[in-house]
């Protein structure tokens, strides 16, 4: 599965599969991006959107490595390469462009790749009652059934 973006009239597919879930930057970035966004910290929140356009920009460039980095087709090959396609992204959606827009579509583009199971990120922001679907918890069976033991005691 990939998305397609279009910029400068040209189709680059986004997938967030093995090369993305490689690249290191990536999979912390989201971590933080999603650990910053779901606070309840206004502080931490605000600390997280001013690295925003930054995070865009690593998000997309792993997206971008499984069709067009060195392996791919070769477009793209570093982050300024990302950075380039993100601008003009950005310029030629007009009033509509952001770095949150494009982070929405690629966070989205991750959702139907299933990049956040396959990084183990689903897990992490599991709730309580999600988990225990998953993992029960163990019960613990009653002890009264059996004879009390007594402890062996020496005598001087």
């Amino acid at each position: 599965m990939y998305g397609i973006l279009k910029i400068g009239g040209e189709d680059y597919k986004v997938e967030y599969s093995f090369e993305a879930a490689l690249y290191k930057d990536c999979v912390g970035t989201v971590m933080e991006v999603m650990t910053l966004l779901t606070g309840n910290n206004d502080k931490d929140v605000i600390l997280g959107l001013s690295d925003l356009p930054t995070s865009t920009v690593k998000i997309l460039y792993a997206g971008l490595l499984e069709h067009h980095g060195i392996e791919g087709d070769g477009k793209v090959t570093s982050l300024a390469d990302a950075k380039r396609l993100t601008k003009q992204w950005i310029l030629e959606q007009g009033e509509d462009g952001s770095f949150y827009d494009l982070l929405l579509k690629l966070t989205e583009q991750m959702g139907e790749d299933g990049f956040f199971k396959r990084i183990g990120l689903d897990k992490i922001f599991m709730t309580e009652e999600e988990e225990e679907e998953i993992m029960p918890k163990p019960t613990v069976a009653p002890q009264d059934h059996k004879p009390k033991q007594r402890k062996k005691t020496t005598a001087k």
